[in-house]
């Protein structure tokens, strides 16, 4: 459960790495693809019930991994079973551990989350990996009702925004996931106000944010 491996089929598209320590997740997105693929081998798994092994069992697990990539030029991407920026992880700051060790082992990171401000709390620790991290958004919707309709546990559009845009601001390199598409209007908005040619928040023309 916590050894890097090399995802295959679609997943490659992400990462030529990736790395699961943690199974479920408490964002309770409508369209999440995690609950049917998991229960191809469990037919009783409920993704909403987030665990993790006991953590000095996972933090050796990936120790143990860690080495046999020390180095890599190819990054590992966090998470394909979770959000990296979960709930969950507020509490244990499991993600946190994760990045410290990757990063005493000189191994790239991609991470994609839905979290908003709460990737901030790790800010400390991911200017530290330079060029070698990238941190990204999730982002599917302008508009809070719809967000709260598909995504309901997930950081509010505007916050998941904001925390790339200041993540940008502190040198970061940042990247967005626009899937699924389901209203292609707020997809092509999200085209619209991640643009480098304009600041939406200064425009002020987006009343869908408070």
């Amino acid at each position: 459960m916590a050894a890097i491996y090399q995802p295959s089929g679609a997943a490659r598209e992400y990462s030529p790495l990736a790395l699961n320590y943690i199974k479920g997740c408490d964002h309770g997105c409508v369209y999440c693809y995690v609950p049917k693929m998991m229960k191809r081998f469990n037919a009783g798994y409920i993704h909403s019930d987030v665990y993790m092994k006991e953590e000095t069992v996972l933090i050796k697990e990936l120790r143990n991994s860690a080495k046999k990539f020390k180095n890599s030029p190819n990054q590992v991407f966090l998470s394909f079973l979770t959000d990296p920026y979960s709930h969950f992880n507020n509490e244990t700051k499991l993600t946190r551990k994760v990045l410290e060790i990757l990063l005493e082992h000189q191994i790239p990171v991609s991470i994609l989350s839905k979290g908003g401000y709460n990737v901030l709390q790790d800010m400390d620790v991911i200017k530290r990996f330079g060029d070698n991290i990238q941190v990204g958004g999730s982002l599917t919707f302008t508009n809070n009702e719809d967000s709260l309709k598909w995504e309901k546990n997930g950081a509010l559009p505007k916050y998941r925004f904001d925390a790339l845009k200041q993540l940008h601001e502190e040198g970061v390199k940042t990247w967005a996931s626009m899937e699924p598409v389901i209203y292609p209007e707020q997809s092509l908005e999200i085209m619209w106000i991640t643009s480098p040619y304009v600041d939406a928040y200064k425009i002020g023309k987006l009343n869908h944010f408070p």
